[in-house]
């Protein structure tokens, strides 16, 4: 469904240059979804949730990464409760504006 909403709203861009901001949104729902759902945290998430989801994400990143031998396991000594509570959830979206 969503890459249907995403191919529309990509055809109207040329003609209303904001439909920019739209497919990037939907984009965005699609990208967190997918990345919610690979480490278990979600299937479905709004962007008021993840406010909630973040920390829980960035923690399942945290053992995903390692149990892929990805990332070091050594990450597991800092304070990861405390850096998946600092993320900013308001901030993420500004990042892609």
């Amino acid at each position: 469904m969503r890459t249907s909403l995403v191919m529309s709203a990509r055809t109207k861009v040329e003609q209303e240059p904001n439909y920019s901001f739209v497919t990037a949104r939907i984009l965005m729902d699609q990208l967190r979804s997918e990345a919610l759902g690979f480490l278990g945290v979600a299937e479905e998430s709004t962007y008021d949730q993840m406010e909630e989801f973040y920390p829980k994400a960035f923690l399942a990143y945290i053992d995903k990464g390692i149990e892929l031998d990805i990332l070091d396991p050594g990450l597991k000594t800092f304070d990861l409760d405390r850096l998946g509570k600092a993320i900013d959830h308001t901030e993420i979206i500004n990042l892609l504006i």
